[in-house]
């Protein structure tokens, strides 16, 4: 029962960033706004402290769920920053490599890390992060803000249950 209360709470949650995501993406379309290329980013002092209640949320909910941070923490970049795709991806990507080494270790430490499978998961990974990484500097914003919330909407009516996997 805990098992099911708690997809359904990541799945609403990931639903919820969806649909940030995507009103986001219709400001956008509507404004026919331009990304505002790759620039220097200083954070205001509430803007670092809001950096920081996020960082941490995020934390916990990665740490307890094991849900990729991008799938929760870009939508709200998106948001609340005016920071090109691109950077957001970099830096989320960059963030999440923090917080796996930090979740690895604590799992690890508590001999919870099917090791067979991870290796075997790095074999395709590393080659589809390189290709993606390569990705996002060439394809256009739009298209990958609206294949993130795509992607986020599936992942989430299939937590919540409204979306058959099998």
């Amino acid at each position: 029962a805990m098992n099911q209360t708690l997809r359904h709470v990541i799945g609403y949650f990931i639903l919820a960033s969806a649909i940030l995501l995507i009103v986001q993406l219709a400001v956008m379309w509507h404004s026919k706004a331009v990304d505002p290329g790759l620039k220097g980013v200083t954070l205001s002092t509430t803007q670092r402290v809001l950096m920081a209640a996020l960082g941490l949320g995020v934390g916990l909910f990665v740490g307890a769920t094991s849900i990729g941070a991008g799938s929760i923490l870009l939508p709200l970049l998106v948001l609340v920053l005016n920071v090109h795709m691109r950077q957001l991806v970099s830096t989320d990507v960059a963030l999440g490599a923090g917080m796996a080494i930090v979740g690895a270790a604590v799992h690890s430490l508590a001999q919870a890390v099917s090791w067979d499978i991870v290796a075997a998961l790095l074999v395709g990974s590393i080659p589809g992060a390189l290709l993606g990484a390569q990705l996002v500097g060439i394809i256009s914003t739009r298209l990958v803000r609206g294949c993130v919330a795509g992607a986020l909407t599936v992942a989430g009516l299939v937590l919540v249950g409204a979306l058959a996997t099998s």
